[in-house]
């Protein structure tokens, strides 16, 4: 019983601590990708434009880009907006995103990847690809698609 109220009581002050002015990082984003988050915080209050607004889980989504079983990710950029200014990463040409692929021991490697108005995950064969929208090459012409497989250093075209 006291276990239970000593852990209720510590989780009860974990929130009262965090719900002061500044912004937490969001609970459910693995390490790395809080380390991203946290960067785009830092960056926010550099520029000195407000907060970085709460970072929605939905700005992340799952796959399995090297066929290893473990989880990788895509982060979606547009999800980071300071407070007194509209997203830094989105334009024309789409948002940019960063793909978070697993490795051996664990962790993930962060592969940026440029900027595409839509990135859909896709199973082909063994693994998950990114399909992505993309903006033509030229102003006004018609938009591109690419499909990127992880050849085991980096996304290329297939």
């Amino acid at each position: 019983m006291k276990r239970h109220l000593l852990w209720a009581l510590g989780a009860f002050l974990l929130a009262a601590c965090g719900a002061g002015g500044e912004a937490t990082t969001p609970a459910g984003f693995p390490p790395e990708i809080q380390a991203r988050i946290e960067a785009e915080r830092q960056e926010c209050a550099a520029v000195q434009m407000g907060a970085l607004e709460e970072v929605p889980l939905d700005a992340l989504r799952t796959g399995d880009f090297n066929a290893d079983g473990a989880p990788d990710y895509v982060l979606s950029h547009e999800a980071f907006r300071c407070a007194e200014s509209g997203s830094m990463y989105c334009g024309s040409a789409g948002c940019s995103f960063t793909v978070f692929v697993s490795t051996p021991g664990g962790g993930l490697d962060a592969i940026n990847q440029g900027n595409a108005q839509d990135v859909v995950i896709t199973r082909d064969g063994d693994r998950d690809v990114l399909d992505l929208a993309l903006h033509g090459s030229l102003v006004g012409a018609e938009t591109e698609y690419a499909r990127l497989r992880w050849d085991g250093d980096s996304f290329e075209p297939r």
